[in-house]
């Protein structure tokens, strides 16, 4: 897997070449890129709380990075292969998930 890297592009065929399984990987994909999902709940608690000025935008972005619990990340991180393995097999830019699946909003 190489990030919006085109099956011509000098990395794709060297990795071909040495037999290496090369897979179209979406770089911004929630689903297969972790910290998607965490971008987007920081984008989500700084818009709620409306900064005025970039000075204000750049102190709420840390509080609300510092805010986020670590669990999220060790779940993001731990349910990887879940995300992953529907998406390789379907070969989908997006997974769907089972009843399991709990945003980040839920932890």
């Amino acid at each position: 897997m190489i990030p919006n890297t085109l099956p011509g592009q000098t990395k794709g065929k060297w990795l071909r070449k040495k037999h290496f399984k090369v897979l179209e990987w979406p770089s911004q994909s929630p689903d297969l890129n972790p910290i998607e999902n965490l971008w987007r709940e920081l984008k989500i608690r700084v818009a709620q709380r409306q900064p005025q000025n970039i000075t204000a935008l750049e102190e709420i972005c840390m509080e609300e990075w510092a805010k986020l619990p670590a669990t999220v990340c060790k779940n993001l991180v731990a349910t990887y292969r879940k995300r992953l393995t529907p998406c390789h097999c379907q070969q989908r830019l997006k997974c769907t998930y089972d009843e399991n699946y709990r945003p980040l909003s839920s932890f």
